[in-house]
């Protein structure tokens, strides 16, 4: 199964596209938008207002969600301008969307075209352009994004995990009857893809930026008890199709052989990888949970309605999920048929857990990343901190009390003038020199400080 080719959400506007079925996935975006807020403005306080902010909104899919994300930046950099008596010269906004090359460009930009026709004048200047790819591969080039976003995307693998193949019967992910070797792949091929995730934006992130994930997650430990208690309703697919594979509608070898490449991570266990990886220094995480059937802010409010809960969930998943299941299992499968019995599975779940009072909800993680924490980075210069220093000092030949630390310098093509000249050379001779360990973390203030304000002209010359 080539992914890239293959995975994407429905496409166009019709009854079962993800542009008509992704109610859920906005309202977990509007849960975070505080997090958002307070990381704009921390990013503008220190670094100042930019000529142009850009920003990569990675995973955008193709549906009027993008929309609301940009809508809503544009609101809060605007109101951060007027707070800070800044209106008269707003800042321009160019938006780099990017989605797997088979995601639906089309009716993005169409949505796009109405969105900036009706734009006032009041407001920044928005440019927005398409960067087809996968996030876990290099996207943008060095030192170019203040700030980065990405929303419901991070659980989706680069790859099934190697390994897996008919190792898990009947399940379509991470279950509970996963034997061990299924579950170390995915917990494996998760860790390699988000550390690589995580070093690539290091290097497309300029120093001061930041980056706010939020991730679809779990809220228990062990990843095989959540399909069934905390992400029921992948598991209720697996169901729908065996008992489809019983009722000889599907194919027994190819249901064993599918499998959705599809992990939601433990936050600790996001922790762990981004401590271990030092790309990036985490600011912030919260976790929140948002039921599986809701699509508007208000869900709380909603009476319930078994068999409507269970088409708004069954219709939510088919536009992830249809344009796999019929690749894999081609014309030898119903999909209107797979998707209708799932509805009326859905509905008999999601009343027994409403009777029973432990709705299983989607648990959502939001993360935010400072690179100026973590990173010093003036153009190609790059200096790695904690937890990197401990490593150094560990290996150091005499016990740690001295550590050489050597620069990674390329050659620097972006046109210095004395001034950059005379911060570049300090940091450089800071960076190299024989560092005594018990003067380490004053050397390192030194560094930051000279750093955050080499960047911060740089970022304001250049826009």
């Amino acid at each position: 199964m080539e992914l890239n080719k293959i995975l994407h959400m429905n496409v166009g506007d019709g009854e079962t596209s993800y542009a008509n079925n992704s109610g859920l996935q906005k309202v977990i975006m509007s849960k975070t938008w505080s997090v958002l807020d307070d990381t704009l403005k921390s990013m503008f306080t220190e670094n100042g207002f930019l000529k142009c902010m850009k920003m990569a909104d990675l995973g955008c899919s193709s549906g009027p969600n993008t929309l609301f994300l940009i809508s809503h930046i544009m609101d809060t950099i605007q109101d951060l301008c007027k707070h800070n008596n800044n209106l008269n010269s707003l800042p321009q906004l160019e938006v780099l969307l990017n989605d797997l090359p088979n995601n639906d460009f089309n009716n993005l930009f169409k949505l796009l075209s109405e969105f900036c026709q009706n734009n006032g004048k009041e407001k920044l200047e928005l440019f927005v352009y398409g960067v087809p790819g996968s996030f876990y591969d290099r996207l943008f080039p060095s030192n170019s994004l203040h700030f980065a976003y990405t929303s419901c995307s991070l659980h989706w693998l680069s790859k099934i995990p190697e390994g897996v193949g008919k190792n898990n019967k009947e399940n379509i992910h991470v279950a509970v009857t996963s034997p061990p070797e299924v579950l170390d792949a995915y917990v494996n091929q998760f860790k390699m893809d988000f550390s690589r995730f995580l070093r690539l934006r290091a290097e497309e992130i300029t120093f001061g930026g930041r980056m706010v994930l939020v991730s679809i997650g779990r809220s228990s430990k062990d990843p095989r008890p959540f399909s069934k208690d905390e992400y029921a309703p992948i598991t209720i697919l697996s169901q729908t199709l065996s008992d489809m594979v019983a009722q000889g509608l599907v194919k027994e070898e190819d249901l064993y052989s599918f499998n959705m490449p599809v992990y939601t991570p433990y936050p600790q266990e996001i922790e762990a990888i981004i401590s271990g990886d030092g790309s990036f220094n985490l600011d912030k995480m919260e976790v929140f949970h948002v039921p599986c059937d809701a699509q508007y802010d208000d869900y709380d409010d909603m009476v319930f309605d078994k068999f409507k809960s269970g088409k708004i969930v069954a219709d939510c998943v088919r536009a992830f999920t249809e344009p796999m299941l019929a690749s894999h299992f081609g014309g030898s499968i119903n999909i209107d048929g797979v998707y209708d019995i799932y509805a009326k599975k859905l509905a008999q779940h999601l009343s027994k857990e409403r009777l029973s009072s432990s709705l299983s909800d989607t648990v959502c993680c939001g993360f935010v990343f400072d690179s100026s924490k973590s990173l010093v980075k003036v153009d190609k210069f790059i200096w790695l901190e904690e937890p990197r220093k401990d490593k150094l000092l560990a290996e150091a030949d005499d016990g740690g009390r001295n550590v050489k630390k050597r620069a990674k310098v390329d050659k620097l093509n972006c046109g210095f003038n004395n001034t950059d000249a005379a911060i570049f050379t300090r940091l450089r001779t800071l960076y190299c020199h024989t560092i005594v360990a018990d003067d380490l973390n004053e050397e390192r203030e030194s560094i930051l400080d000279l750093a955050k304000k080499f960047s911060n002209e740089k970022m304001k010359a250049h826009g």
